[in-house]
């Protein structure tokens, strides 16, 4: 997919009860994108930061230890969960692979 800079794209998946884990990966990020996704959990609230310097690819800050490509929930819970890819405003590229 792709995504153009300050825009965003929502996935839903349904997380059948007794899932071990939901993992979620951007394979094609373009080098120099500032492109991230935020997991939202079924009840509507993100499972991850959503502060505009949390998890972006391309975007210096050090306290920016996670990754923007692929993470793993443990246990999620059942239901039906939202996948927000987004481009900072200040993604040098207009659109955004992903």
């Amino acid at each position: 997919g792709s995504v153009q800079r300050n825009g965003t794209t929502s996935y839903f998946v349904n997380v059948p009860e007794g899932a071990k884990t939901l993992e979620v990966a951007l394979s094609a990020l373009r080098s120099g994108s500032q492109t991230r996704f935020v997991s939202l959990h079924p009840y509507g609230t993100p499972v991850d930061p959503t502060t505009t310097t949390f998890c972006y690819p391309n975007y210096e800050n050090p306290a920016n230890t996670c990754r923007p490509d692929a993470r793993s929930y443990k246990d999620p819970q059942p239901g039906v969960w939202e996948i927000e890819v987004e481009a900072r405003r200040t993604s040098p590229l207009l659109d955004n692979p992903y």
